[in-house]
């Protein structure tokens, strides 16, 4: 709260007031020459307690760029230091922030920049116009205080949903500390110290409890055995959060056209099971292709370009994130693989490899085990994206079923090659022929011990499973991925809904590269 010196740097030095001696002001030092030291520090940090909580709720709350805001705010302290030749506190317009942070669904980024604009040329047309002195003498102390009054109900009715939701520091995530809810903990630790500093004037309370929250998220860091959360999903970003099993990786999973678009559930069930490990998972942002199509297709030109812009934004999101020091690439899709490996990404992400998403679940030591009523054969794709060893062998590490039936591999082309049945489908089609061949008699001889139970076909190729799901009704087995098998029956039979529920359960952040 600003308060004026009125009459008082009139005084001869040394004449009393009421609260004691006051010293005379002293004088301005003249234009072009400035000053520093610890009462123009002081003087520079005035309402800090006031600007800092605001600046960082609305930076955690309504997602605003922390650079943007607080390279405008050093601008401005400096733009009003020069002119003025005194530390002037720049503050933010207090009623815009109490709203916007209470209502971030309707008060969103564009807004509050929409508003600052109309707000400065508002106000800069009321000065210029010497209109703002006679406007001021409507708004009287009873308005002033009628307007604080509300604006404080809005923050306190904002604060009470932050502490009594489960959300752990805006993660999005329920946690809990012991049997008690740690946002509680916090809000009555913070209140306390609020009340205890409420007329302290050198140490404002809102001050100090945006330090003890920054205290609090330093020590979720520092010490493993503290945190409440990690694993987090960030999709260019998008953020979400999960729950903590102490240190995590960080990876940098690219889900290409097949896994996000044609057969999204291989996408979503890559990113539940890399929840369920607890790694932290970014994502570039939604429908990136990584150009194998048009590559493919004779179109150079359109490939060089998709793989430059993609490249460009990958350095984007490693330069953002590089606090995460990803050094794992993650694939669902061996097209996508083979492309990838061209995009240099040791240069994007230093020291980093690219891996496939089940190569990368059985080094996290996650298996299928003793599945029931159901067996297996595995088509291997044209491109298959796991390198480090025999597909086949990685398959059998990864999953086995409870009459210890060996999974075998089921030959032959599948007849979709990508766009393959599209371009040439006479041929395809009589690639399709001998795969189904192929696939009744593999199904005949998991059945010669008399199994009457389900055959499935697993694959690692999104344009494979869309081959293979032509065989269903006519061969009578049913074909999927890996991973989607993995996450039914390790998650269980409603993992999709549970994990998108998660995800949209407040823990979306989006990060601007």
């Amino acid at each position: 709260m600003e308060e004026t010196l009125g009459n008082e740097a009139d005084k001869p030095k040394g004449a009393m007031s009421p609260d004691g001696p006051v010293e005379t002001m002293k004088s301005l030092p003249p234009a072009g020459t400035f000053r520093f030291d610890r009462v123009e520090l002081a003087g520079s940090l005035g309402d800090l307690g006031t600007l800092l909580p605001i600046v960082v709720a609305m930076i955690l709350i309504n997602k605003l760029s922390p650079t943007t805001v607080f390279l405008a705010f050093g601008l401005f302290y400096l733009m009003t230091g020069f002119y003025y030749r005194l530390p002037v506190p720049v503050q933010p317009l207090k009623a815009v922030g109490a709203i916007a942070i209470a209502y971030p669904s309707q008060i969103t980024e564009s807004v509050i920049g929409a508003a600052g604009i109309i707000f400065g040329i508002i106000l800069l047309f009321l000065s210029l116009s010497g209109t703002l002195d006679r406007i001021a003498r409507l708004f009287t102390q009873p308005v002033v205080r009628g307007i604080q009054l509300a604006l404080g109900l809005i923050f306190l009715k904002k604060g009470i949903e932050l502490i009594v939701t489960q959300k752990v520091f805006l993660s999005g995530v329920n946690g809990n500390y012991s049997e008690y809810h740690i946002n509680l903990i916090l809000g009555f630790i913070v209140f306390a110290m609020v009340l205890a500093l409420l007329d302290n004037k050198k140490i404002p309370a809102a001050l100090a409890a945006l330090a003890a929250r920054a205290l609090a998220g330093e020590l979720k860091q520092r010490y493993p055995a503290l945190r409440l959360f990690v694993s987090t999903t960030t999709v260019a970003g998008q953020q979400v959060a999960a729950h903590d099993i102490g240190e995590a990786d960080a990876v940098f999973y690219f889900p290409g056209c097949g896994s996000e678009r044609l057969f999204s559930q291989v996408g979503l069930a890559t990113q539940a099971m890399l929840w369920h490990v607890g790694v932290q998972t970014v994502l570039p942002p939604g429908y990136l292709c990584c150009g194998y199509p048009q590559r493919g297709s004779g179109q150079f030109d359109k490939a060089e370009k998709i793989i430059t812009d993609n490249r460009v934004l990958f350095h984007r999101v490693a330069n953002t994130l590089n606090y995460l020091d990803i050094k794992t690439v993650v694939v669902s899709c061996g097209t996508c693989y083979d492309q990838l490996m061209g995009y240099k990404f040791e240069e994007i992400f230093p020291g980093c490899r690219i891996i496939d998403i089940h190569e990368y679940l059985l080094e996290k030591g996650v298996k299928l085990q003793g599945v029931t009523g159901v067996r297996y054969m595995y088509h291997d794709p044209c491109h298959s994206p796991m390198k480090q060893q025999d597909p086949l062998k990685t398959v059998n590490a990864l999953v086995s079923t409870a009459d210890k039936s060996n999974i075998a591999k089921n030959d032959r082309c599948c007849g979709e090659s990508g766009t393959f049945a599209i371009s040439r489908p006479d041929i395809a089609t009589q690639v399709r022929f001998r795969k189904e061949r192929e696939v009744r008699r593999a199904a005949g001889t998991l059945r010669t011990d008399g199994f009457d139970g389900a055959i499935r076909v697993l694959t690692s190729c999104p344009s494979c499973l869309q081959g293979l799901k032509r065989y269903n009704d006519d061969a009578d087995v049913d074909a999927d991925y890996i991973v989607v098998e993995m996450a039914r029956h390790l998650l269980g039979s409603q993992w999709m809904p549970a994990y998108v529920n998660q995800a949209n359960a407040g823990g979306i952040e989006r990060v601007l590269v």
